[in-house]
């Protein structure tokens, strides 16, 4: 199994427990597989929530159906008396590297226990990655000495016990336009993309797994040159060479959907091995011979002009520094231009 769950820690282990059985049970319920369980379980804990795992570790009864061992656990842990960016960084950092790894459709949160500053952060971060599958367990005690039953117990008494999904999580963006605010979910327009291309070139997944890998490389690099920017921690000379990347797999990304076309459209062309700006002719010359075409053929031979312009300007890129500013404003300039040259292509192949 791939999914991972992502808990916070908690001084009630039989609570702890408990989650981690809802949590499985949905686990199995979503994958229609009652032998499933998950790969690891990443707990964020306070000091207070380590302290009472590892004094009594072992006497920590994990329920057997869950076929979880120790190993299977991977323990962060936060100093909520630390300032508040440290505490951010304690919180957030290694968890946020591990899940940009995965699927949001194979990562799990539970918010049920642990501290607010803890939950708060989590959940920003679920949001954050798009996940979907977000829980808490919700159960409705009436006497105190129930909170030590384990959920079997609780059931078979007749307690009401609930485990909810936090949906509508993706609503917060639309909320956020109120404000001039958007989060930009780079992977889904990757993976809308790739799906795009799929249906288009179905016997080519080797280049268009090409096409998509660079253009996500383009787009890391492009959002780290803005994060750099934000936090003024920004070298003419570091500037330069991130740019020239980005716009290197950019142009990349726009030149293998170019050979696509080209080679569906024209396979007898002879321009397998020609460089980009005689395959680029071609595609102005299909596009000229269907009066229909949704591109004018001046607005297309703008396009690739200057789509060509920047592909050679980062073949054969000059040394002179500028300012970083004006390096952020090219790659993004080259990035968006490509982006929106591949998606127009595959419109046009659409239509």
């Amino acid at each position: 199994m791939k999914q991972i769950l992502i808990i916070p820690g908690n001084t009630n282990l039989t609570s702890f427990g408990n989650c981690l059985t809802a949590a499985t049970e949905v686990l199995q319920g979503n994958l229609n597989d009652g032998s499933a369980g998950f790969r690891k379980v990443h707990v964020v804990h306070t000091t207070e929530s380590l302290t009472a795992f590892t004094s009594l570790q072992g006497e920590i009864s994990i329920p057997e159906p869950l076929d979880l061992r120790q190993s299977d656990f991977v323990h962060h842990v936060v100093d909520l008396s630390s300032n508040s960016k440290q505490r951010l960084d304690e919180l957030l950092s290694e968890v946020a590297s591990i899940a940009r790894l995965k699927p949001a459709e194979e990562l799990y949160f539970d918010l049920t226990g642990g501290v607010t500053q803890v939950k708060v952060a989590l959940g920003i971060l679920a949001f954050l990655l798009g996940a979907r599958n977000v829980y808490t367990l919700e159960v409705g005690f009436t006497q105190p000495y129930q909170r030590n039953w384990n959920l079997e117990h609780l059931r078979t008494e007749g307690v009401r016990v609930t485990y909810s999904q936090t949906s509508g999580l993706d609503q917060f963006d639309q909320f956020g336009l109120s404000n001039l605010t958007a989060v930009r979910r780079v992977r889904p327009e990757l993976n809308e993309l790739k799906q795009k291309l799929e249906s288009l070139f179905p016997e080519s997944s080797s280049q268009l797994d090409h096409l998509v890998s660079v253009l996500e490389q383009a787009e890391a690099l492009r959002l780290q040159q803005e994060d750099r920017l934000k936090q003024a921690d920004r070298v003419d000379r570091v500037e330069l060479a991130a740019t020239r990347s980005i716009l290197f797999h950019a142009t990349a990304a726009a030149e293998a959907l170019v050979d696509l076309v080209v080679e569906q459209s024209a396979p007898r062309s002879g321009l397998s091995n020609s460089t980009l700006g005689p395959k680029l002719r071609q595609l102005r010359d299909l596009a000229g011979a269907h009066p229909s075409h949704p591109i004018d053929t001046v607005t297309l031979g703008h396009l690739t002009d200057l789509l060509l312009r920047l592909r050679n300007r980062a073949a054969h890129w000059s040394d002179r520094a500028s300012d970083a500013s004006v390096m952020e404003i090219q790659g993004e300039v080259g990035l968006r231009l490509s982006k929106s040259f591949i998606w127009l292509e595959l419109l046009t192949r659409s239509s």
